[in-house]
């Protein structure tokens, strides 16, 4: 998701995009804490500084020098990023229980999937 921002205390920037949805939804108005020689905690939404343009996607890694970044909406995270290239967290509603559990929702079709084949299967004589 994409955002227009200028740095500046108290920095507000507009949703660009469906990444974060269903916490963030295009055109919303999301207020930025910059971050002061902090690192930002799994879970949090970040706004980052990606080339020319800003992206704000939730934590879901943060190691010593780099931080692992997902939009809600997205199958996979994206590429790793510089802690360096983080510009502030944004005041966002935690991630969705429902968006949480994406993983595990997969993991139970697959078994009832696999469940249901089995009880096709001829009974053994």
């Amino acid at each position: 998701m994409r955002g227009d921002a200028v740095l500046s205390p108290g920095l507000e920037i507009t949703v660009r995009g469906g990444s974060m949805r269903p916490a963030l939804a295009d055109g919303q108005r999301v207020e930025i804490r910059l971050l002061e020689g902090t690192l930002p905690a799994v879970g949090q939404v970040v706004l980052v500084l990606d080339g020319r343009s800003t992206i704000l996607h939730r934590v879901i890694s943060v190691g010593p020098d780099e931080v692992v970044l997902q939009g809600d909406a997205r199958p996979r995270p994206d590429p790793p990023l510089l802690l360096s290239r983080v510009l502030g967290v944004a005041e966002v509603p935690s991630r969705p229980v429902f968006a949480r559990a994406r993983g595990a929702a997969e993991a139970l079709r697959k078994l009832v999937r696999g469940r249901f084949s089995a009880a096709r299967l001829p009974a053994a004589r």
